[in-house]
């Protein structure tokens, strides 16, 4: 079975597509295929294109990305390999197979993340008025899971089947418009966002199209070893 071909199928001519039940060893075999695609996408959006626009003249200099806060220790490497893509996956890619436990799930998730980040995270905070923070939010998520989960959504349902694959474009856009914290914001960033962004969103079909022909744990499997690969690198150069 051609991997590559499938892929491209899969969003440019679904009618050709093969949609067979895929095998263990053909799931981890096009994690793997994904995953060089991945790093191509990356040196010729991250590398490539901003060398030749930049070096051509038409743009002066290509947006930076912000210097990294974070400390180079086991416990940070874990969280940016391991435990950041499960935490994205679960959010951005669980809902896009429709499931009512699965669309729960990462609603419920993005809302308490979003209620933290914005009333509990400020380090100035008291330690306790975190916690206060953390445990609302944890509820909060717990409550939107629970209302959902009870809710009749055959039409939603419905609506999931018949646009699968927008949906997966859906969550590509949001996932790159995500990223936007690693970079400096300016007028810069602005002009140039659909070219700063297009690896971002290359990446979010591809980790789309792993989630919904391969499943959520080989999602997590590709996200998981993209991120461990390009830490090591940055480590080691």
């Amino acid at each position: 079975m051609n991997y590559i071909k499938n892929f491209f199928r899969f969003y440019l001519n679904p009618s050709k597509e093969y949609n067979k039940p895929f095998s263990i060893k053909q799931k981890l075999i096009g994690c793997i295929i994904l995953l060089v695609i991945t790093f191509v996408a990356l040196f010729i959006f991250e590398v490539i294109v901003p060398v030749i626009l930049v070096s051509s003249g038409l743009f002066d200099n290509w947006p930076r990305i912000k210097n990294p806060s974070v400390n180079h220790n086991l416990i940070s490497a874990l969280s940016v390999a391991f435990f950041i893509p499960i935490i994205e996956e679960l959010v951005g890619r669980l809902w896009i197979v429709y499931n009512r436990k699965y669309l729960s799930w990462s609603l419920s998730i993005a809302s308490g993340i979003i209620i933290y980040k914005l009333f509990g995270s400020n380090l100035n905070l008291p330690w306790y008025e975190n916690y206060r923070w953390l445990s609302i939010s944890i509820l909060e998520s717990i409550s939107i899971f629970y209302f959902i989960k009870s809710k009749n959504q055959n039409s939603l349902e419905r609506f999931w089947k018949n646009n699968q694959r927008k949906i997966i474009l859906l969550s590509a856009v949001l996932f790159s418009i995500l990223h936007y914290r690693h970079y400096e914001i300016s007028l810069e960033i602005i002009l140039l966002l659909p070219l700063v962004f297009a690896f971002y969103f290359t990446s979010g079909l591809i980790l789309g199209y792993a989630r919904v022909r391969y499943g959520f744990i080989y999602c997590c499997i590709l996200h998981i070893l993209y991120n461990s690969l390009l830490l090591s690198i940055k480590y080691v150069s």
